[in-house]
């Protein structure tokens, strides 16, 4: 996802966004083992973690 989507996303429920990724990834390690999304720009749901959580491809 573009950055400039996830800024407005966060932004929209009033969250800074590398704060989120953040919580997100921590919640990842601790859930499955590992992060959960990884990049700037674009920001990727990382493909172990979006096939534990069944995230269909083009929507990660």
């Amino acid at each position: 996802m573009p950055r400039e989507d996830v800024e407005a996303l966060a932004r929209s429920l009033r969250l800074l966004p590398d704060g989120a990724c953040e919580i997100i990834n921590a919640w990842g390690l601790a859930a499955l083992g590992e992060a959960v999304i990884d990049g700037e720009d674009p920001i990727r749901v990382l493909d172990p973690a979006r096939m534990q959580l069944d995230i269909p491809e083009h929507a990660a």
